[in-house]
């Protein structure tokens, strides 16, 4: 009796290490997810606003990215991070201890033959209403071979660092974009998020007022000084003024 409830209490121990396990290799696929999922949206954010800057899209196509980014993106969580984050928690499902073990035997030698032949054993040994002394004292010695063991430590979180770059890559240049040109930020993100209102295109060139004042008695003559940068000049300017224009 006293060896039965020793092997189910080692029993329950190697469950344990072995749940540690699974709950440290969804937490590295989570992390995982998050990481790609991150580099995704900045990437494709990136995408779209150059495209949109220099297109100037029409209210259809600014609606079909709109949506296509949205879709896109929760669609990256429900394949990336979801599925981990639900098994994670206990929600979805997970790896059987089965698989675990094979999982964790590429990682130790000679683990992965014993803790499949120990969960055999402990299957074997609750179907067989038959004494099973022998088989009992076979799962202890097997579990205190693999108790030196830190299952857990199969998963290695830290390599997660090397996918990093693919975040920092597409957010240090919209970080710099920002920072240098922020209009090409600001203007396009604003015609993405209004993607049903019409904004009519940027004139290619700049007006600049010269007069320091714009007051001026009536009837007298005005001489308005302007001055133009950018790639291209009208031919002519005009100045309206309620009905009246004047060139």
């Amino acid at each position: 009796m006293d060896e039965m409830r020793q092997a189910g209490s080692n029993y329950d121990l190697l469950l344990t290490k072995m749940d540690e396990f699974i709950r440290k290799y969804y937490l590295n696929k989570l992390l995982r997810g998050f990481i790609f999922l991150a580099a995704a949206l900045f990437f494709s954010y990136l995408v779209i606003t150059f495209s949109e800057y220099y297109g100037h899209f029409n209210t259809f196509f600014r609606s079909a990215i709109f949506y296509g980014f949205i879709l896109l993106n929760l669609s990256l969580f429900g394949w990336l991070v979801a599925p981990s984050l639900l098994a994670y928690f206990r929600l979805g499902k997970q790896i059987s201890h089965d698989q675990a073990a094979e999982i964790i035997g590429r990682y130790f030698q000679n683990v992965q033959d014993k803790l499949l032949n120990t969960l055999q054993l402990k299957k074997i040994a609750d179907q067989n209403p038959d004494p099973k002394t022998l088989i009992e004292a076979s799962i202890n010695q097997k579990i205190a071979e693999l108790k030196p063991v830190t299952f857990s430590s199969a998963v290695k979180i830290n390599e997660n660092k090397k996918f990093l770059k693919w975040v920092f890559i597409p957010l240090s240049l919209i970080i710099m974009v920002a920072l240098i040109a922020p209009s090409i930020i600001h203007d396009s993100t604003e015609r993405i998020i209004k993607h049903n209102q019409y904004f009519a295109p940027k004139a290619p060139f700049t007006w600049h007022i010269l007069n320091k004042s714009l007051l001026v008695v009536q009837g007298e003559d005005f001489k308005l000084n302007l001055k133009l940068t950018g790639n291209e000049f009208p031919e002519s300017v005009y100045l309206e003024t309620g009905k009246n224009s004047f060139k």
